[in-house]
């Protein structure tokens, strides 16, 4: 029936055939010029998708221009990678040549004791969780809840070593050459031993640092496997183990870089753009004031140099003045998405108790004796204490589901979302 006949401009195709398979039934079509037309679309269509792959101020090219920024910023570590290793002398202490440990960098232990020493003090890191930023999505929200994420995502924790989510982040942007030798990056047990071996660390070790993925020219170790991992449309549990390591390692450098750092509106933009002092920096939006822009540029260095000096005194009266001063630009020139101090309030105290995660392990043992409960009733159905345990269980779903419904309507309100898309 595909075998189509051309006779004198016209075609005939098969639209049926008789039960009996001894007669055919024609459909016949002549339409020269719109046949010729039809495929001349085909060609244009044809033509068309090729050409995006290579034409200006396409996706294609958007992409393609990314790719270049990544590739000159991997060049642009090594210069920092080698400034990482320097400052790291000044954690060592003295070792034979053959005791058997690494001399090129600090050892775990010297650089948590680093971190302990210099870190900023909850107090002061909870008033810095206050401060609002936009997120790479546009989502504006407090940076507790941008740091809480980017922790959870790092090392699949809530906190680093006692430290919580804000003091890490702050710290991040205080002690960014630190950080390159911190073991953070979270590795998957046995699923990733592919990564830890080719990276260089025991296959013990839980956590890898930022510098372990970078050879000593400043050589990014999975570039040559991240290509095929992503162009693959269904990954193998060996690429996607690297896309998720390579996301880790990317989201951390970003942040160490202050990307993340989108505190401060760009006045009058249509989107309601927020930046970072490193977006100001590369010139990529352009402020009329000049004393804002001025602020954007130094501001939170001026806050750091503050904090730190408070940290020495005990006297923190400059670096809230600062932050204080950040917050007024941010009414002033971003009020159409500020947020509120209720809400900014409201989603610290939704994080700190994270209902969810909770209610998860509330679920299963509830589900663990309602198993019990009901083995337990097969052989004494008529017993009163068993009917008892079920009346308190049912209480017990009851007060669950309704800790499940407050939760719903604290991301309800947090997010602005309709509550069943909060599900």
């Amino acid at each position: 029936m595909n075998n189509i006949l051309d006779h004198r401009g016209y075609r005939f195709f098969q639209a049926s055939f008789d039960p009996d398979e001894l007669g055919t039934i024609l459909s016949v079509n002549h339409d020269t010029l719109g046949t010729n037309l039809t495929y001349l679309g085909y060609f244009l269509l044809y033509f068309g998708l090729m050409s995006i792959l290579f034409a200006k101020h396409t996706r294609f090219d958007d992409l393609r221009n990314q790719l270049k920024k990544i590739k000159a910023k991997k060049t642009k570590l090594l210069s920092i990678f080698f400034i990482a290793f320097s400052l790291s002398g000044f954690a060592q202490v003295e070792h034979s040549e053959d005791d058997g440990q690494d001399h090129n960098r600090p050892t775990k232990f010297q650089l948590d004791s680093i971190l302990q020493a210099n870190i900023a003090p909850k107090a002061e890191a909870d008033k810095f969780g206050e401060m609002v930023i936009q997120d790479f999505d546009g989502r504006m929200k407090p940076v507790n809840t941008y740091a809480s994420e980017l922790l959870r995502k790092l090392s699949k924790s809530d906190a680093y070593e006692g430290f919580d989510a804000n003091q890490v982040f702050l710290s991040l942007h205080e002690s960014p050459f630190l950080w390159y030798n911190i073991q953070v990056v979270y590795l998957k047990a046995k699923k990733a031993d592919s990564i830890r071996k080719l990276i260089g660390i025991p296959l013990t070790q839980k956590y890898a640092t930022l510098s372990d993925f970078f050879t000593e020219n400043g050589t990014y170790k999975l570039a040559p496997y991240l290509e095929e991992a992503y162009k693959a449309q269904v990954p193998t549990a060996y690429q996607k183990e690297f896309k998720e390591a390579d996301q880790r390692v990317n989201l951390l450098y970003n942040t160490i870089e202050g990307r993340s750092l989108k505190m401060f509106p760009v006045p009058d933009d249509e989107n309601n753009k927020w930046i970072s002092p490193i977006d100001y920096k590369e010139g990529a939006y352009q402020i009329k004031d000049t004393l804002y822009g001025n602020f954007i540029n130094t501001g939170f260095k001026a806050y750091l140099y503050m904090l730190n000096q408070g940290k020495q005194t005990g006297d923190f009266t400059e670096s809230d003045k600062l932050l204080d001063a950040i917050k007024k630009s941010q009414a002033k020139f971003g009020a159409e998405v500020m947020l509120s101090e209720d809400k900014i309030k409201a989603e610290i105290l939704y994080n700190k108790y994270d209902v969810f995660k909770k209610l998860f392990s509330w679920y299963m043992y509830a589900g663990t004796l309602m198993f019990i409960l009901l083995i337990v009733q097969i052989f004494k159905d008529r017993s009163k204490k068993v009917d008892f345990g079920i009346k308190i269980f049912k209480y017990i779903i009851v007060g669950l589901f309704a800790l499940h419904t407050l939760g719903l309507i604290a991301r309800w309100y947090i997010s602005g979302h309709a509550p069943w898309r909060c599900l």
